[in-house]
């Protein structure tokens, strides 16, 4: 920030928020060399690794200290998405994000995966909404969930006890028949026919992203089913990320959000927007906000989801609308092509009934080696 700013920018205010600490933890963004299949966290890949060990080290004295509880908490970390790159980025999740937030043997990670071998992105050519989805190379879609499964992933086990859990959400190929089937089971069992009628609307107006949001919102259903069939209260904690983000720096802790007297409508999400609501990650403390975060029927409440945004071919939708007898409303279609961007949309759905907050981190999305390999979300 620069001096032409009289007043603390959001970005001040945001970092003020993200000074967590353990005794004795020294704290430093870290800058990746290289993208390898080697471990990203040895001496040659970070600007200063000592400092990472410290962290590491502190945290896990810290963890010793602790006295085990005959109830630790119960973590949910849900990945949704395209694997384009998890075979960069999966240590870091599994270091960076899950275990400083849920370390054992103070809680239990449960990790759901829900992904998909194709990547559906814009068609630039045609601006046709469908977009242009591709097969995926690199990882096989067996094995990026076996990245996660308790026996590969290197987890600490204090007491012989299991402390990290795999839930497999069944993947599909985006615009495939299993995914319309899927689609077509969830839509059945909202009983308002209305807000049926507008999922419809995007689910053929819209359908990349609308293939994007349903894949979390299904996800987020196997959620909840875990929770009525195996659990007498819901999780103590939630926690959402995109698999092709690199975690440059470990997550904030469970105190963290504890500390800045988290309730139970607060989200937290990054920093890089602060007009919208990046859909990179997500920490929601509450299954509450869960729910408003993945929800569609929210999604399609008046004044949320728009027909419109980048790479939008209105014509191409009329055409389509019109073979499938959808009747749409002048207020259905976005008045202004930005207000259908996917932040946009995702901070209006937020903001309705939850505290969003932001926060500060050392993130990365990955994307394939034929693009440029990483975009920076944050400074």
């Amino acid at each position: 920030r620069t001096s032409a700013f009289a007043t603390p920018s959001e970005a001040d205010r945001a970092a003020k928020e993200f000074t967590y600490r353990l005794p004795g933890v020294v704290y430093q963004p870290f800058a990746v060399q290289r993208l390898t299949n080697d471990d990203y966290f040895d001496d040659d890949h970070f600007s200063n690794a000592l400092v990472y060990r410290q962290w590491n080290n502190d945290l896990k004295r810290a963890i010793g200290l602790m006295k085990e509880t005959k109830t630790p908490k119960e973590i949910v970390f849900m990945l949704s998405g395209a694997i384009r790159t998890l075979e960069h980025t999966h240590k870091s999740i599994l270091r960076n994000w899950i275990w400083p937030l849920c370390p054992p043997p103070s809680c239990i990670a449960h990790i759901v995966t829900h992904f998909s071998f194709t990547d559906n992105r814009p068609n630039v050519n045609s601006d046709d909404p469908k977009g242009s989805p591709s097969t995926l190379g690199g990882i096989e879609l067996e094995r990026a969930d076996e990245l996660f499964n308790d026996a590969n992933a290197g987890w600490l086990h204090p007491n012989n006890k299991t402390f990290l859990v795999h839930h497999h959400v069944a993947g599909y190929d985006i615009g495939s028949e299993a995914e319309s089937k899927a689609m077509d089971v969830m839509e059945e069992e909202i009983g308002n026919l209305t807000v049926r009628s507008r999922l419809r609307m995007l689910r053929h107006g819209d359908p990349r992203r609308y293939s994007m949001w349903f894949a979390r919102a299904w996800m987020w259903r196997f959620v909840k089913e875990l929770e009525e069939t195996t659990r007498s209260t819901a999780f103590d904690f939630y926690a959402f990320a995109r698999p092709d983000l690199l975690w440059m720096v470990p997550s904030p802790t469970i105190q963290f959000f504890h500390y800045f007297h988290m309730t139970k409508t607060d989200a937290w999400v990054h920093d890089t927007n602060y007009g919208d609501v990046p859909d990179t990650f997500a920490y929601l403390p509450t299954n509450y906000a869960a729910e408003e975060y993945f929800s569609l029927e929210r999604l399609v409440e008046p004044g949320m989801a728009c027909l419109g945004g980048p790479n939008f071919n209105r014509s191409l939708v009329s055409m389509r609308f019109k073979e499938l007898d959808i009747q749409t409303a002048e207020t259905d279609w976005c008045g202004i092509p930005s207000h259908g961007w996917s932040e946009k949309i995702l901070g209006r759905k937020m903001r309705r009934n939850l505290n969003v907050r932001h926060l500060p981190a050392g993130n990365a999305i990955v994307r394939p080696v034929d693009e440029t390999v990483c975009q920076p979300l944050h400074p």
